[in-house]
């Protein structure tokens, strides 16, 4: 899979509170990006939490970078602690809802119960997003890893 570092939000983003993608991504300005060819967005643990109830992803969208953000309609998924493994994926946030106007867009990464001490996501808008990743395949800060 071909990942273009401009629409990274988060590279292997350690999550131990409620916090921002370190990243977001301008889509192209002027268009309606929901309304094209489906635009697809990978969100997946790359090390295993603990400690929380559960972690809750959202797409937020804004017409300026430093704007105010607000949630792409549909584009909402929570997964309890037993399913943020290694290699774990938000499926129900995959597709770009055609209710996205961009052109800037962030996650939002919602902690649920006790603080993590572990755990990490990646993120990006991608063009496409593989059923399960193999041995080799996980991202980690632009390697990776077994």
């Amino acid at each position: 899979m071909l990942i273009d570092n401009l629409n990274v939000f988060s590279d292997s983003q350690a999550i131990t509170a409620t916090a921002d993608s370190t990243k977001k991504v301008n889509l192209n300005p002027g268009k309606l990006v929901g309304k094209g060819e489906p635009l697809l967005i990978d969100v997946r643990v790359t090390e295993a939490f603990n400690n929380l109830t559960s972690l809750k992803a959202e797409l937020h969208q804004s017409t300026t970078e430093g704007g105010t953000y607000s949630l792409v309609p549909g584009m909402s998924e929570t997964i309890l602690l037993a399913g943020l493994t290694k290699g774990a994926t938000f499926k129900g946030i995959q597709r770009l809802a055609r209710g996205a106007t961009g052109p800037w867009y962030k996650l939002v990464y919602t902690v649920t119960g006790t603080a993590p001490t572990t755990g990490k996501i990646f993120s990006a808008f991608v063009r496409e997003i593989p059923d399960s990743y193999e041995a080799t395949q996980y991202i980690d800060k632009g390697k990776t890893i077994a």
